[in-house]
Parts: structure tokens; C-alpha cells; sequence
């Protein structure tokens, strides 16, 4: 694009509501992060402990539970030590 005309690139309705996105999921992630914290939790080890609930029998292995959270085995072993 000719000089001066950059802007134009990102001037799309796309782009505009993804952004505007993220700063919906910055804003809902800021304020669930504080409720979590009142609980002396964070918010890994909350997603840890739902995912438990959710599942039957309230059991996963270590591995299954790591690939969920998207942590690697030793990340969810800690955060489960941490439990």
C-alpha cells in the first residue's frame, strides 16, 4: 500500500470485533480470577478441580488431566501437589 494508507490494511469489521473480544475475555478472565483468588485458589488449580467434578468417578489419570488443562505432566503435578 502507498504510503500514508497502512491504516487502511487494518480497517476491517473482523478485526475490529476480534479485538474487541479479547477485551471482553481480558475483562471476564480479571474478574473470575478474583473471585477464584477469595477462595485462596487460582484459577488452574479451579479448572483442575472442575474438570474433576465433571468427570465419572471424579478421577483422571495425570496424563488425561494434564492434556486437558494444556500443562505438561510435571505442571500438573505440581498443581495437584499443591491441592
Amino acid at each position: 500500500m502507498p504510503d500514508g494508507q497502512d491504516h487502511l490494511r487494518y480497517d476491517d469489521d473482523r478485526i475490529t470485533a476480534m479485538g474487541l473480544l479479547a477485551e471482553v475475555i481480558g475483562g471476564l478472565n480479571a474478574r473470575f480470577s478474583a473471585q477464584v483468588a477469595e477462595q485462596r485458589l487460582s484459577t488452574v488449580e479451579f479448572e483442575v478441580l472442575l474438570r474433576l467434578a465433571r468427570t465419572p468417578d471424579q478421577a483422571l489419570r495425570m496424563t488425561d488431566l494434564a492434556t486437558q488443562t494444556m500443562l505438561t505432566t510435571s505442571g500438573i503435578t505440581r498443581v495437584v501437589d499443591r491441592l
